[in-house]
């Protein structure tokens, strides 16, 4: 009889001592001291309560009273018109407690407005402060065709204006062999080996253009970024499509 009352006296006792425990006691103890500051709070005595949560905050080890305190000190700068302080409260518990909400049937719109700015903030710091990777680039076939065409046509245009040159060369030739005492004639050779030296100085000029750039665009690497990606612009995340 004696063997099966020991191991329930044992047991009771474990439960004393857990129940009375120092940390449980103090436990305890700052939960009654949060009732006490919820209840100033609902008395209007603002001040009171915001000094009280402040000293109490460090203190509490219960995740669920740590979330009601944040709460009622931003609550009670809010209502203390001290709005920069009661955003900060408010950022520090989102941080602390990402799904943080509060019911805004249930506050003053001053309060319910603070609130959605500092959670509105809070986003934004994220996605500024959030690493941006730089947009990749992707090499993409060549366009060969225009490349091509310029240097046809500078080829095409060294050629003519070698004709040039030489019908130039032609007709001044004939210009300074004619001994015929014929002023007419004369002058439509040197006009014709003039105009033939003209034309053949533009084509050339054509082909000392088209041919360089041909060569260029070939030898060139086309770069283009990803087509489709994603960066920041004034804080705020933009798609960005490349075509």
């Amino acid at each position: 009889m004696t063997s099966h009352r020991l191991p329930l006296f044992t047991f009771a006792l474990a439960i004393l001592a857990g129940t009375f425990s120092p940390a449980r006691a103090e436990e305890a103890k700052d939960r009654e001291r949060l009732k006490a500051a919820l209840g100033w709070y609902e008395d209007g005595l603002y001040q009171k309560t915001a000094d009280s949560l402040t000293a109490l905050l460090p203190q509490l080890s219960d995740l669920d009273d740590e979330l009601q305190s944040y709460k009622y000190l931003g609550f009670s700068y809010a209502m203390l018109n001290r709005i920069d302080t009661a955003k900060g409260i408010f950022k520090t518990a989102l941080q602390k407690f990402p799904s943080m909400s509060i019911d805004t049937l249930e506050v003053p719109p001053n309060i319910a407005l603070v609130f959605k700015q500092a959670r509105l903030e809070k986003k934004l710091e994220a996605i500024a402060s959030a690493p941006v990777r730089p947009v990749p680039a992707i090499a993409r076939k060549k366009n060969t065709v225009l490349p091509s065409v310029l240097l046809a046509g500078g080829v095409a245009g060294l050629g003519v204006g070698a004709y040039f040159f030489y019908s130039g060369y032609q007709s001044y030739s004939s210009y300074r062999s004619f001994s015929k005492p014929d002023q007419g004639r004369l002058d439509a050779y040197y006009s014709m080996s003039r105009n033939y030296f003209i034309a053949g100085a533009a084509c050339s000029c054509v082909a000392a253009v088209l041919v360089p750039v041909s060569i260029y665009l070939f030898a060139r690497k086309e770069i283009r970024p990803a087509p489709l990606s994603v960066s920041l612009v004034n804080g705020s995340p933009r798609l960005m499509f490349s075509f």
